[in-house]
């Protein structure tokens, strides 16, 4: 940290009053010829906690809202300010100008009020029944309503809304901060945009088919109606500290390196303090529960102002730092943006905390030019905006698949490593959920990934990213103590007449012992051909939908004949001599002269050996 801001944390220490005033300021501090740079002083302000806006730095000023305590102790340590405005409500901002001062900087009616957002949210619902779902979030996750009272709600859209399906989820949210009022309009536009555009745009019928899709306009529903009650610069939640101050900085109270030394204020009275602890407000606790709980594979959290879009950690170190920088780019010229991007101002940011922890496709977008312009100002940035969120829906998974427990075919948390990664800051990727998903954005290129879970055997698997990423790894670990009857479905089949038949195996994993292997669904009175191989663990040989073993060549049992329901229940004794932990790879080929094939080949059901 600076030695000058050292001192102006000092200053604000020393400064700041038993309570923390009703309404902010929004000052320009001038720097003197005698005096630090523009830029190195807004970088000193910012590293002490003050509110620092974005933009030209330099011989104009650095930009800050301050409190009235805040204000003094710039002046008292002999810095020029200068006042730009005055905090006011926001609600006598819109009714009190005419639609004619549009132009002049000042916000007309038109923006809605937290109940307001909220009612657009259920009309949206109601209106497209099918695709949308209003989703109280804080009853869902169990969490206490914030400190006035209020949930927290998202929009979850998908083409089919009353099914559960296997598709990775991704998360909109804008509002963190209270006073970036154009964000839920832009969220609630594009919410409104996905819904009436699916079935006419092919475009978003692709995204809303691929994804399960999260939209949360408003996450500081607090600091929100504050800003419309009582001051249209306040920033934070409203968590009361009594003497010491009110609010929290919502988007630095995430864990990832919130205790670092480039992490928010410690200070209560700033209008960036990080709060007593990591996570420690109920919006950062229900914002934990819900990407815990749906894994979201790519996030896009929407402020203002700015008009670029912000990546990876502000101070710590990410080994994809390049990478993530030309995917912002590309986000920021869809978004009309230029490829204007920037470093986050801060650690302790919610984007980065999905980035770290999940390993999302997570960034910070900051529309707009001001934190507040005209209504119909809003509405042309949502319209600005919206390419560069079709083109973040858009963006195919470098890699992803599903890890599944190779007895059972249950969805299993496992570890995601990519070993060549050397992350230095407790990143940590797994699979998890309904359907044991995971995700990982790698630049193209030649990787090996390893799966790994407490009780399994893990294993190391080389994938290959290439241009547009869409590689799908499914994997499933086998228990280090296999239980009777461990048997897995590897798929792999061909269709036959009457589709693909399946296989089923059953029985102890004992050399010598029985098993049975039951075929349906196959041609009736078919030969069929038992197709039996031992391979490694880590390498499913398949070529062409058929066992093709690399360890030992197959082994055919045939000819066998299925019922006059093409079935066949076949028993046999397991090979002697296979080595412990290799896997017995079974598969039935079909004579059916009415398939595409000429046979069917069904899928594998496969077991390890003990």
């Amino acid at each position: 940290m600076p030695p000058t801001a050292f001192l102006l944390i000092v200053w604000l220490a020393v400064a700041t009053p038993a309570q923390q005033p009703a309404t902010l300021s929004h000052v320009r501090v001038i720097p003197s010829a005698a005096a630090r740079p523009g830029a190195r002083l807004g970088a000193e302000l910012e590293a002490a906690g003050f509110d620092v806006l974005h933009g030209d730095a330099g011989a104009h000023g650095v930009e800050i809202i301050v409190s009235a305590a805040e204000w003094r102790a710039l002046v008292a340590r002999g810095l020029d300010l200068e006042l730009v405005a005055t905090g006011r409500p926001f609600a006598e901002i819109q009714a009190g100008w005419p639609a004619a001062h549009a132009g002049d900087g000042v916000v007309p009616a038109g923006y809605p009020d937290r109940a307001g957002i909220e009612a657009a949210l259920a009309a949206l619902a109601a209106a497209h029944p099918e695709r949308a779902e209003l989703v109280d979030l804080t009853q869902r996750y169990g969490q206490p309503a914030t400190a006035d009272g209020h949930h927290l709600y998202a929009l979850r859209l998908g083409d089919d809304i009353t099914a559960v399906q296997d598709e990775p989820a991704v998360l909109l949210v804008s509002c963190h901060h209270a006073r970036e009022v154009v964000t839920p309009v832009i969220a609630l536009d594009h919410a409104a945009r996905l819904l009436d555009g699916y079935g006419n745009d092919p475009a978003v019928t692709a995204a809303v088919d691929a994804h399960e899709i999260w939209i949360a306009p408003l996450w500081n529903p607090d600091g929100y109606e504050h800003v419309f009650a009582v001051d249209n610069l306040w920033r934070k939640n409203r968590t009361d500290f009594g003497a010491a101050g009110t609010g929290v900085d919502l988007n630095r109270n995430y864990p990832f390196e919130w205790d670092s030394s480039c992490s928010g204020s410690s200070l209560p009275g700033s209008s960036t303090y990080k709060g007593p602890a990591a996570g420690s407000e109920v919006e950062t606790a229900t914002m934990l529960a819900f990407a815990a709980d749906r894994r979201f594979a790519k996030v896009l959290d929407y402020h203002s102002a700015g008009r670029e879009v912000l990546y990876s950690y502000a101070c710590a170190s990410h080994p994809l730092a390049a990478f993530l920088a030309s995917e912002a780019v590309a986000l920021s010229a869809a978004s009309g943006y230029g490829g204007d991007v920037r470093l986050p101002s801060s650690e302790g940011e919610q984007y980065e905390w999905q980035l770290a922890n999940l390993g999302a496709f997570a960034f910070l977008t900051e529309t707009a030019a001001e934190f507040q312009p005209s209504h119909a100002a809003a509405l042309a940035e949502s319209a600005l905006t919206w390419p560069g969120t079709l083109h973040w829906l858009a963006r195919p998974l470098s890699l992803s698949g599903h890890v599944t427990d190779a007895c059972t075919n249950l969805p299993l948390a496992a570890r995601v490593d990519v070993p060549a990664l050397a992350f230095a800051h407790g990143e940590t990727f797994d699979s998890g959920g309904d359907f044991g998903r995971y995700a990982l954005f790698l630049p193209d290129g030649n990787w090996t990934v390893e799966f790994g879970a407490p009780g399994y055997a893990s294993v190391a698997l080389p994938v290959g990213v290439t241009a547009g990423g869409g590689q799908v790894l499914d994997v499933a670990l086998t228990p280090l103590a296999p239980t009777t009857g461990c048997w897995s479905d590897l798929g792999h089949a061909l269709a036959g007449t009457h589709g693909p038949p399946r296989l089923d195996g059953s029985g102890t994993l004992i050399a010598g012992e029985p098993a049975t292997l039951a075929l349906t669904g196959a041609l009736e009175g078919s030969v069929t051909w038992l197709v039996v191989g031992v391979a490694r663990l880590d390498y499913h040989p398949f070529y062409g939908g058929t066992l093709v073993p690399d360890i030992a060549p197959p082994g055919f049992f045939a000819p066998l004949v299925t019922d006059g329901a093409g079935a066949l229940v076949f028993t046999a004794p397991w090979p002697v001599g296979v080595p412990s932990g290799f896997e017995l790879y079974f598969q039935h080929w079909v004579v059916d002269p009415g398939g595409p094939h000429g046979f069917a080949a069904s899928n594998a059901a496969a077991a390890v050996t003990p």
